[in-house]
């Protein structure tokens, strides 16, 4: 009994080193840098805008074994697939009306048994060999096997999370009153760099790579930032928060991670979006913003 205690503990102490050397990390790193301008109008009323951000983020994730199947970031393939096994199973399965005649018939049988063990486990093998027959069979995924190296979330310690940015945003205009035309402005700044709550929400990011294209997905989750908010109207200050919570640029870190799924493992764009104005009390309009992204994953 002994030597064959001590035989599994040299077993495990063995396969202490390969199970470590299995694990892989990865860190991805992005910048973000979006300038524009805007401008609304109605009538006489007008808005100016300028626009000018800047983001980094960094994180480390970490995988396990040589590969899966599937990659665990594509959601929308994920859904597509499962849409289509569902539409399969629901073709081949019978009416509603001929599940519930199987399964009242199942329930027959069974009472039938009076409480026999062997003859109610044979029941439900049956019933299970037929219901199963009712769902399309999984896809074959074989030719995929090992495809996806998909890196997961880590511990804080581990993921050392960064993520700084700087906004300098501000807007000019007027608007018709009683008095005549009403002038009016806001300023919005920030030189943010993340706390220990920021972080955390970057590390809850993960990544895969494609090992057959070379392509990259990324999830990526950009914190609140915080800065200071200004307004007048009037040349009178109707609003000073020096701790206001603001976010960058929607539409530009839309394009942004676009650019990063489906691109290969580093890489750099830049384009000009031409968008809307956001919603204003000075009417509709135009905004041009120049967005340029640089990425980088260094992982195994």
């Amino acid at each position: 009994m002994f030597l064959a205690r001590l035989s599994l503990m040299a077993a495990a102490l063995a396969a202490a080193p390969s199970a470590l050397a299995a694990d892989h990390y990865g860190r991805l790193t992005v910048d973000v840098k979006v300038d524009g301008t805007g401008y609304a109008q109605r009538n006489k009323d007008y808005t100016k805008s300028v626009i000018s951000q800047s983001m980094h983020l960094a994180y480390t994730v970490m995988r396990s074994g040589d590969g899966d199947d599937r990659n665990f970031l594509d959601h929308a393939g994920t859904s597509a697939a499962m849409q289509k096994q569902m539409a399969a199973s629901q073709a081949r399965a019978p009416s509603q009306a001929k599940q519930q005649e199987v399964m009242m018939q199942a329930q027959k049988a069974m009472a039938a048994c009076n409480n026999n063990i062997a003859c109610m486990q044979n029941i439900a093998v049956k019933l299970g060999q037929q219901t199963a027959a009712w769902s399309a069979p999984m896809p074959d995924t074989s030719a995929d096997e090992g495809r996806y190296l998909n890196y997961i979330q880590t511990e804080p310690a581990v993921c050392k999370a960064e993520f700084t940015a700087r906004i300098n945003d501000s807007t000019e205009g007027a608007y018709a009153d009683v008095a005549g035309m009403r002038p009016f402005t806001t300023k919005t700044t920030a030189d943010f760099k993340a706390g220990e709550m920021e972080k955390a929400s970057v590390c809850i990011g993960g990544v895969s790579i494609d090992k057959r294209t070379g392509k990259i997905m990324a999830q990526i989750t950009v914190p609140s930032v915080k800065g200071r908010f200004v307004s007048t109207d009037a040349g009178h200050v109707t609003s000073d928060s020096a701790n206001s919570q603001m976010d960058l640029n929607a539409d530009a870190l839309k394009w942004a991670f676009a650019q990063i799924n489906g691109g290969a493992r580093s890489g750099s764009q830049r384009t000009t979006l031409k968008l809307p104005t956001p919603s204003s009390i000075t009417g509709k309009g135009e905004q041009t913003l120049n967005v340029e992204v640089r990425w980088n994953f260094d992982g195994k």
